[in-house]
Formats: structure tokens, C-alpha cells, sequence
């Protein structure tokens, strides 16, 4: 005979076991959309990588995508932006999604960022210089390195799907304690001398990397969907 006790008890476990897994799914979704948005490293590299393996990226010959491309990539510190992406979340009370912080950030002026205020904030267009894709992933790497972490919540009543972003105390505490964030960005394909880009290059890599991360931003939409 299961007694009330007993019962209870199997559901704690269960409700326990069912949210360890929830969140085992969210961190192996994580991966997949940090291998999906890495369009730099060899992916030969990556995969051993994942099953502890090593494995020397000039042994490739260009047998994957990202090495077939043959692009060339500049290092870029996006430490600062990184650190006021972080603060925007903070000062928006870690309620608003990925899209409309990029919105804050690049100093738009549309009907949500008035109504809520969020035009008068100190940093509103402090990324006004960047291109839309270039703060999107910086913003999308902080998510997959737990820095940030996307709440995604479903309407009982409408089943409609929407996100906030949430600051992760700890991982934030690194950043601000000296944490460096390094990123690699494509450049045209035949850049000038001294690593200089001219004006239509300029355009061409804001481009490439903008049409990357909306796919990025859409594949990780879907999948969050489907927890």
C-alpha cells in the first residue's frame, strides 16, 4: 500500500529528475549552438574535441566547411561590449530579450524602446557603431558560455514561445573581475595591407556576419522551442 507520504516523496524525485534533465537538454543545446555558430575552427578539431580527442587542423586540407572557405579572420577584444551588453540585461531588471536589448543597445528608437523607456538609459546606442550582426554574437556568446542565460517561457493559454534574458551572478563577477573576451571576425577575402579594411569591405564583412547570426538567432529560437 503507497501511503501519502510515499507518494509525495515520488513525486519530488520525479519532479527532481525531470529537471535535472531539462537542464542537462538545455546545456547540450547550448554546445550545438556554439559548434553551429563557430565558422572559424575546424570542425574535424571540434568534433574530436568533443569525444577528448586531439587533433592538428593542417591535417584537414580544407575536407570541412569552415577550412574550405579560406577566408581570412581578424581578432577582435569585444571584452567592453561584452561587459555592457551584460549591464544593459542588469538595467532593463533581466527582462527583455536578446532582440530588443540589441534594439537598446544600437540606439534604436522604435515604439518598444519609448514605451518602456529604455531610450533614455545611459547606455541606449552605445553600440551604434557596430553592425547588428556583430553585437548579436557577442551577445550569442556570452548565452553559450553562461555568462547570460535565455529564459524561455510558453503561453499556457496561447502557446506562443518568448525569452528573456537573465544574468548569471557568478560567471558575471568573472567578466567584471578582469575576464578577457576574445572573438574572431571574418574579413573580405583579399584585405588590404595592415590589416586595414576600406569602406565596401567593411560593408561586405558587416553584411556576411549579420546574415550569420540572424540564422544562428532563428536555429536557436527553433530548438528552444522543441524543450
Amino acid at each position: 500500500m503507497i501511503t501519502q507520504g510515499s507518494a509525495e516523496q515520488v513525486r519530488s524525485s520525479s519532479s527532481s529528475s525531470h529537471g535535472q534533465a531539462l537542464a542537462t537538454h538545455k546545456e547540450n543545446l547550448l554546445c550545438m549552438v556554439s559548434y553551429c555558430e563557430n565558422d572559424v575552427d575546424c570542425r574535424r578539431l571540434l568534433q574530436l574535441i568533443h569525444f577528448g580527442e586531439t587533433f592538428d587542423p593542417s591535417h584537414c586540407s580544407k575536407t570541412c566547411d569552415n577550412c574550405k572557405k579560406g577566408l581570412r579572420w581578424i581578432e577582435k577584444d569585444v571584452t567592453n561590449i561584452a561587459k555592457q551588453l551584460v549591464e544593459l540585461v542588469l538595467t532593463t531588471r533581466q527582462s527583455c530579450s536578446s532582440s530588443h536589448i540589441l534594439e537598446v543597445y544600437r540606439g534604436s528608437l522604435n515604439q518598444n524602446v519609448k514605451k518602456n523607456h529604455h531610450d533614455i538609459l545611459p547606455l541606449h546606442g552605445a553600440g551604434k557603431n557596430l553592425a547588428k550582426g556583430e553585437a548579436a554574437r557577442v551577445l550569442r556568446h556570452l548565452v553559450t558560455e553562461g555568462i547570460l542565460t535565455e529564459d524561455v517561457k510558453k503561453s499556457d493559454t496561447y502557446g506562443s514561445v518568448s525569452s528573456v534574458l537573465k544574468a548569471n551572478q557568478v560567471k558575471v563577477g568573472g567578466l567584471r573581475s578582469g575576464k578577457q573576451i576574445v572573438l574572431k571576425f571574418p574579413t573580405a577575402d583579399k584585405a588590404p595591407k595592415m590589416g586595414k579594411l576600406d569602406e565596401s569591405s567593411i560593408s561586405q564583412v558587416n553584411k556576411t556576419v549579420q546574415r550569420q547570426s540572424e540564422m544562428d538567432e532563428r536555429i536557436f529560437h527553433r530548438c528552444s522551442m522543441k524543450l
